[in-house]
């Protein structure tokens, strides 16, 4: 099943043009349309019923732009201090598939405490996917890396197909890991002959050669797949509120915003 119910982060002081996370949000629904929430936080000096009033016909305006009969869309305003953390609250209230946003570089708090897998868009790169790359945690006897890895991949699988773009997986090694073990394959004179990659590639669906498996830390695998890919989508999982160590957990995710301009998803 595909995302149709995004939560979309908005700046009403940004003109049409720059409304990046909005665009992404449309273009995702495609044909088959969905329902668009966009938001906003506000705080300001200013008169707080009149500030809230301005930024309400603004997005109102500039939701507009995108509704179709197939897309339905509204807006929501918040008086805050904390933009973020209104912007989590009001996403668990509508219970969003997908929460959008134009990356900044501070989105911590966002990609830790959001009930809704968080998109970050970036400037010039507002074509349609066509390769998504999704992080693959090889952790070994790890069921929560598991679990993980399963969330990722269906979230990398639908927005591939939301797309139609191909879809490739990255993992970074240490050292040499039991594939199958790790992946809770049965071992059978079968996979006693598979690769990795193959492995990877029956568990997970995806093409053999579009499965890369690497040495190294995971951040500098990420990226030189990334760039070697031509990947224009990173999907990565996060479980740094559970305080848990490995390859793809703790802040991995957040200095790979610096390293990579490409749209990144972060799943937990």
């Amino acid at each position: 099943m595909a995302y149709r119910r995004f939560f979309v982060v908005m700046d009403p002081q940004q003109p049409a043009s720059e409304q990046i996370a909005l665009r992404r949000a449309r273009q995702l629904l495609g044909e088959e349309g969905g329902h668009i929430h966009g938001f906003a936080a506000v705080h300001g000096s200013s008169d707080r019923s009149s500030a809230l009033a301005a930024a309400e016909r603004k997005l109102g305006e500039l939701l507009q732009s995108q509704s179709e009969a197939a897309v339905h869309v509204d807006a929501e305003v918040e008086w805050s201090r904390n933009p973020e953390q209104a912007a989590v609250r009001a996403c668990s209230r509508l219970g969003a598939d997908l929460l959008i946003k134009q990356a900044e570089g501070s989105e911590h708090y966002l990609l830790r405490h959001s009930p809704a897998p968080v998109l970050l868009c970036r400037p010039g790169t507002e074509a349609p996917y066509a390769r998504v790359l999704a992080a693959i945690a090889l952790e070994d006897n790890d069921a929560r890396h598991e679990a993980l890895n399963n969330r990722v991949i269906s979230a990398a699988q639908r927005i591939a197909r939301s797309s139609g773009a191909a879809l490739h997986s990255v993992s970074a090694l240490e050292g040499p890991p039991n594939v199958g073990q790790i992946l809770k394959i049965i071992e059978d004179e079968d996979v006693e002959k598979l690769t990795g990659e193959e492995m990877i590639s029956r568990s997970f669906g995806i093409r053999r050669e579009q499965v890369h498996i690497d040495y190294g830390p995971a951040r500098n695998v990420i990226v030189e797949t990334a760039e070697k890919t031509a990947a224009d989508l990173l999907v990565i999982g996060t479980v740094s509120r559970s305080g848990l160590s490995g390859a793809l957990v703790g802040n991995t995710a957040e200095k790979l915003l610096v390293d990579l301009p490409i749209d990144i998803l972060t799943v937990s």
